[in-house]
């Protein structure tokens, strides 16, 4: 017999649920802390900028949310401060982790790319998600508990390379590999986990490093809908995969790019 299944607003709904948020001080994780507390979510804030989360605070409270109910403060390059990060995270007993913090180092040319560049970016995009997602997921089954990851990915690990960010796109790439190996190992025990590949969102990250002119250039010639993404689109697609509404959607990669990849 088929069982009854619980309404639309009811797997929605975030009401209570703890959430870590990453790269919260800015950009999409500066949307999602906000979109998440909105909806009535205990949001636990971590980013290497103090200042920054302070203004992600300020912003959640004005919008009448009720602030995070915790701020780690933590240089994710640093594996040490990750390793801290994770056991500082256990005291909020966090149900779900959605992991956008990340960099981009663009170059030009191929050649000029640097060990050092592959080094930071290497640390942050891949080592620290994967050692953030493994204490996360280790966490819930210590607890006995339920949850679910979305770590960000982006377009650019399916097209190789855009503008200039050529070791970025290899280390997003990794990040919807790891997507799949943690989801078939945390899967039995009733953990989901996903990612999100945005195209271009109107963030410091993609406005810092591309030249305006670039920018209007790539969106005419790639993308259908002719426009760049607010950072609430990524959020509000990756709530979804967040909560019980996406409660067998698990290994997946959700590319919210206007329709880039399938023009």
């Amino acid at each position: 017999m088929r069982r009854q299944q619980p309404s639309w607003s009811s797997v929605t709904s975030l009401t209570d649920r703890v959430i870590v948020v990453t790269g919260a001080a800015s950009g999409i994780g500066r949307a999602t802390a906000k979109e998440c507390a909105l909806a009535g979510a205990r949001v636990v804030a971590v980013d290497r900028n103090a200042e920054g989360l302070k203004e992600t605070r300020g912003m959640i409270e004005q919008a009448g949310a009720a602030a995070p109910i915790g701020e780690v403060v933590a240089d994710l390059a640093d594996h040490a401060a990750v390793e801290s990060a994770v056991a500082d995270l256990a005291q909020y007993e966090p149900d779900h982790l959605f992991h956008a913090a990340g960099i981009v180092i663009r170059r030009d040319d191929i050649e000029d790319v640097t060990l050092d560049d592959w080094d930071t970016q290497v640390a942050v995009n891949q080592r620290a998600s994967w050692f953030l997602t493994r204490g996360f997921c280790q966490q819930l089954v210590a607890r006995e508990r339920i949850g679910s990851v979305v770590l960000v990915s982006s377009i650019s690990g399916h097209l190789g390379v855009m503008s200039g960010s050529w070791v970025y796109a290899s280390t997003k790439a990794g990040v919807t590999s790891m997507t799949k190996g943690f989801a078939k190992t945390f899967g039995p025990h009733g953990i989901r986990v996903n990612a999100v590949a945005p195209g271009l969102v109107e963030t410091p990250m993609v406005r810092g490093g591309v030249r305006g002119q670039e920018v209007d250039d790539l969106i005419n010639t790639n993308v259908p809908l002719r426009r760049t993404a607010d950072p609430v689109e990524i959020s509000r697609a990756s709530m979804f995969l967040l909560s019980d509404a996406a409660s067998f959607v698990t290994g997946a990669t959700l590319e919210i790019d206007g329709g880039w990849l399938r023009r």
